[in-house]
Formats: C-alpha cells, sequence, structure tokens
C-alpha cells in the first residue's frame, strides 16, 4: 500500500513538472531568440501579449520560423 500511494505522487509531481516545462520552454526560447537576434520589438510583443512569445517560442522549436 505504502509503494502505491508513493507512487501515485510522483506521477502527479512529474505530470505537474512536465506542465510547467512546456509552458515555460517556449517562453524562455522566445527571449532568448528575441536578444541573440536584437529583435527587441518581437520581444516586447512577447512580454505584453504572452500567447505571441509562447507561439513564437513553439515555432522557433519546430523550425517553422
Amino acid at each position: 500500500m505504502v509503494l502505491g500511494s508513493n507512487m501515485n505522487y510522483i506521477t502527479k509531481l512529474a505530470i505537474l513538472l512536465g506542465i510547467i516545462f512546456i509552458t515555460l520552454a517556449p517562453i524562455i526560447n522566445h527571449i532568448v531568440y528575441c536578444f541573440k537576434d536584437e529583435s527587441y520589438v518581437l520581444l516586447l510583443a512577447g512580454v505584453l501579449v504572452p500567447p505571441v512569445g509562447w507561439f513564437h517560442g513553439i515555432g522557433l522549436f519546430f523550425g517553422w520560423w
């Protein structure tokens, strides 16, 4: 019984960490790219409207742009 409850806790923790990673990784990718490429207008757009930064970060990861 103890192992089952620990596995349930570990599974929930893994799912939570996965969601946090999936949410933050594209935004961090967007910020790093904009600073490296000196695209400050796009950086500002991604900060003011978070979905812009998130979609841009995903697009960079998959090579769409």
